[in-house]
């Protein structure tokens, strides 16, 4: 199976975009989905979010707040060359070395927010899949 690695905050309104939305649409597509609140041991969180970066097929970013974890995850799934998908409530939080790629842009005050974002989820993992 396919193995899908998603990178964000954790924000009480963030958990609810990566449950109700992120994972069970990127599972609808057959991929196993995790963030690193769903991995369990007891060595050094880093070696277990490390290790899930390099073994994903594809990651999702949520650079939403400009979140320094976050970005340094981003930085390091950048130096791997991975696939990953970015995506944000504010243009503003990309981090200027990666303005040049393609984001996904999802403002949580529009009342079709979740329609949208799961089109455009959906739709960049087709084009994903078929690399």
């Amino acid at each position: 199976m396919e193995k899908c690695f998603v990178i964000m905050p954790f924000e009480k309104n963030l958990d609810e975009v990566y449950h109700r939305l992120i994972k069970p649409t990127v599972e609808k597509k057959g991929y196993e989905v995790k963030r690193s609140d769903e991995i369990y041991g007891n060595q050094p969180i880093i070696e277990d979010i490390t290790t899930e970066i390099r073994t994903a097929n594809v990651l999702i970013a949520d650079v939403t707040g400009k979140n320094p974890n976050v970005n340094y995850e981003l930085g390091y799934a950048h130096a791997l060359g991975k696939e990953v998908i970015i995506i944000t409530q504010d243009i503003n939080d990309i981090p200027f070395d990666y303005r040049h790629r393609r984001a996904i842009i999802y403002k949580t005050t529009d009342f079709d927010w979740k329609d949208k974002l799961e089109k455009a989820l959906s739709r960049t993992l087709d084009v994903v899949m078929k690399k």
